[in-house]
């Protein structure tokens, strides 16, 4: 049986990170909040990286939402442009 990866919210992310800011090690606050060290460290990149744009969601990226976004934005183009030609036809037949 497989493991579910556990997914950490912006405010616990923060929490970590403004443990790191405090000075604690990354090995301490690593221990503390039962992550392991590189992800304290990625969390902190991203964080310098980004300040409060940083973590946009439950443990999904910027990049991930906007393909999902896109994703989903294509498939409903599509099905629009079904619809319409559906609707073509029926209007063609019921005339």
């Amino acid at each position: 049986m497989s493991k579910k990866r556990r997914e950490f919210t912006k405010s616990f992310k923060l929490e970590v990170i403004q443990a790191r800011l405090l000075g604690a090690s990354i090995s301490d606050v690593a221990r503390r909040y039962q992550v392991s060290e590189s992800m304290v460290s990625r969390w902190q990149a991203e964080y310098q990286e980004f300040g409060e744009h940083a973590f946009p969601g439950p443990g999904r990226s910027l990049e991930d939402q906007v393909s999902e976004l896109e994703r989903v934005l294509g498939q409903v183009v599509m099905e629009n442009a079904f619809l319409k030609k559906a609707l073509q036809r029926l209007v063609k037949v019921n005339r």
